[in-house]
């Protein structure tokens, strides 16, 4: 038996509040951390219309720029996506992977356009949906490049149910990942002890401005603490591991 460390994958979200100059300072703190990847998400527009994130809106130049520099820095990039008709960009800008959200698990029109694109690992989101829809679209989208991701929007720590990683694994037989939507970020280093296949968090740049997914989020200061006691984790359930075969 062996245990491999999980992947640590950052996510920017909607974390840059429409401004390029947020994005960049994003990369400053992220591109010097032992991470594997940066998500950011590319959805469809509409979602931006009328609502109170009309402003957090970039343009296609924009976005392509930030890929550009993120694989520059020499991390995969990945991008959570809801819109169909924006993936053959993504696919022109040579992305690393796609992550979807739970709700958008049943957009089949999504899923057919993704599970065209070859070689690359598909990351769904399972949120709150039971093991019967999550059963029905992997019957329906059956594919070794899917990989699930573990979510809670509990805010109580017992919430979190993290036995969940292994029954998705044990009845899917695919690699789970973890998702913090946590207030309480120790949960980020205690995932280790379920063999997530990732972790991915949230990231912000501070405490000051209203970011959207405030309450989850890390900030970017704090990123390194967060990885020593992910790792150090690690470290002490591997070493707890070989004693048990040992003796």
């Amino acid at each position: 038996m062996t245990t491999q460390r999980p992947k640590i994958i950052c996510e920017i979200g909607l974390n840059h509040l429409g401004k390029k100059k947020y994005f960049y300072k994003y990369l400053d703190y992220l591109s010097s951390k032992n991470i594997y990847a940066i998500t950011i998400q590319v959805i469809k527009d509409s979602f931006f219309k009328n609502s109170k994130f009309k402003n957090f809106k970039l343009d296609l130049d924009v976005i392509s720029e930030f890929i550009d520099s993120i694989k520059k820095s020499k991390k995969k990039i990945g991008i959570a996506t809801n819109d169909t008709e924006k993936i053959d960009f993504c696919e022109e800008k040579k992305v690393d992977f796609y992550k979807v959200i739970n709700a958008d698990l049943r957009d089949f029109k999504l899923m057919n356009k993704l599970m065209k694109i070859k070689n690359k690992s598909i990351f769904l989101s399972t949120g709150m949906s039971s093991f019967k829809q999550i059963d029905f679209v992997l019957k329906k989208f059956n594919s070794k490049r899917i990989k699930l991701i573990h979510t809670s929007f509990g805010k109580k720590i017992e919430e979190i149910n993290f036995e969940r990683i292994k029954q998705l694994k044990d009845d899917f037989k695919l690699p789970v990942c973890y998702g913090n939507h946590s207030p309480h970020l120790e949960t980020i280093s205690s995932s280790v002890y379920y063999n997530p296949n990732s972790i991915f968090f949230y990231v912000k740049l501070n405490n000051k401005l209203n970011f959207p997914d405030n309450e989850h989020a890390v900030k970017v200061k704090d990123i390194g603490k967060v990885l020593k006691k992910i790792f150090l984790n690690f470290n002490i359930k591997r070493k707890n591991l070989k004693w048990i075969l040992v003796f």
